[in-house]
């Protein structure tokens, strides 16, 4: 099955990393030093591992003490590098000694508890440390690996933008109504009889890249319908299932200038999904996702939910489900709200140890008794 949407994302996020190879293949040195923002994720993360480990051994205290000392150390040292970084090339060598201790620390505090919490410890530390030795050698590098750089940079940025431009999708396209279909059955041979009729779709990236190309007449995007909901004193677009992915999947790589309608409904969607959230006593963010049913093989469904009033679809309104990923895509217009929504995620449960759930499913229908919720345990 060939998807015009993830067709179209696909070709508009290749471009984007095109883009990106070309601007660093202006300056690759620059690039070659990293962003230390890493290390310091290590770091959080480590530091969220100790406070893990159980402190029941008195023996550990003044070992986990030093580690949390040496972690304190770690991010003041990289603050100091982020505020010179023209001197970087010496003090990546301060860091990597540093994690050198926090490998040694963590391996003892290993050998002391023997504990899933302290192997996880000890293979942060070990990642830290891989990571600093990195920056160390990238720090230190000569002319030549800069040039290698900048070579395999702009042959990235040329195999990237190729891959894109290959793309054909006019064969998406239904002339007689000159939108594109939702997909092509590659064993039927047969586009799919549902189309893309709506400008707040999460497909209009691939509307805009198809037009540009060449691929769709210029007409398709006036074609796109655009219905209005009244939002506050203000129109936003409505969109089929009034979910967060419709909207704000596109402006990851597709610009909204300030003003347009397209920005202002993404200002307003968001607006209105926290008030929903709040009207019903639950974290905001509703989007497509999984939630909590389960087939014969005890694999999660999957469909798309949304805010009533922002969508087409009927029946909006008989299912609450919050997926983390909804509050992920409104950060680029909203950081704020943003953490605060994933703080309170968090708090009932919603982040595992690879990152948030697919889903928190809040539908008394399929709660279990004496809860009002249920984590979806499905990674994206």
């Amino acid at each position: 099955y060939i998807s015009a949407v993830d067709s179209g994302n696909l070709a508009g996020h290749l471009v984007a990393v095109a883009a990106a190879c070309a601007e660093w293949a202006e300056a690759p040195s620059v690039h070659l030093q990293g962003d230390f923002e890493g290390i310091l994720d290590t770091v959080t993360i480590l530091s969220e591992s100790l406070d893990d480990l159980p402190d029941d051994r008195r023996q550990l205290r003044p070992l986990r003490q030093r580690l949390a000392d040496r972690l304190d150390g770690m991010r003041r040292a990289v603050d100091t590098i982020k505020a010179q970084p023209e001197m970087a090339s010496i003090r990546t060598i301060n860091l990597a000694v540093l994690a050198g201790e926090i490998r040694k620390l963590a391996t003892a505090i290993h050998t002391e508890a023997v504990s899933p919490q302290s192997d996880v410890i000890v293979d942060w530390a070990a990642r830290l440390e891989a990571t600093c030795e990195a920056h160390v050698h990238d720090a230190h590098s000569d002319d030549n690996a800069v040039e290698a750089l900048r070579a395999k940079l702009l042959t990235l940025r040329e195999r990237t933008r190729r891959y894109a431009f290959e793309m054909d999708f006019s064969f998406l396209m239904r002339p007689e109504r000159k939108l594109l279909s939702i997909g092509y059955r590659v064993e039927e041979h047969q586009l799919d009889e549902s189309c893309y009729d709506l400008l707040a779709s999460e497909a209009r990236l691939t509307s805009l890249f198809a037009i540009a190309k060449g691929d769709l007449p210029t007409e398709h995007w006036f074609r796109l319908g655009r219905p209005i909901v009244e939002i506050g004193f203000q129109g936003a677009l409505m969109s089929w299932s009034g979910s967060m992915f419709e909207y704000l999947m596109p402006p990851l790589v597709m610009k909204e200038p300030q003003g347009s309608i397209l920005n202002q409904t993404s200002k307003l969607i968001i607006k209105r999904q926290i008030q929903y959230g709040r009207q019903k006593n639950v974290p905001w963010g509703i989007s497509e996702a999984a939630y909590n049913a389960r087939d014969r093989e005890l694999t999660y469904q999957y469909t798309n939910f949304g805010v009533p009033g922002l969508g087409l679809k009927r029946g909006l309104g008989q299912n609450t489900v919050i997926a983390p990923y909804a509050t992920i895509l409104a950060a680029q217009f909203n950081p704020r709200e943003a953490v605060l929504n994933l703080s309170r995620l968090r708090e009932i449960g919603a982040l595992g140890r690879h990152g948030y759930y697919d889903a928190v499913d809040f539908t008394p229908q399929r709660v279990p008794e004496g809860t009002d919720h249920v984590v979806v345990q499905n990674y994206m």
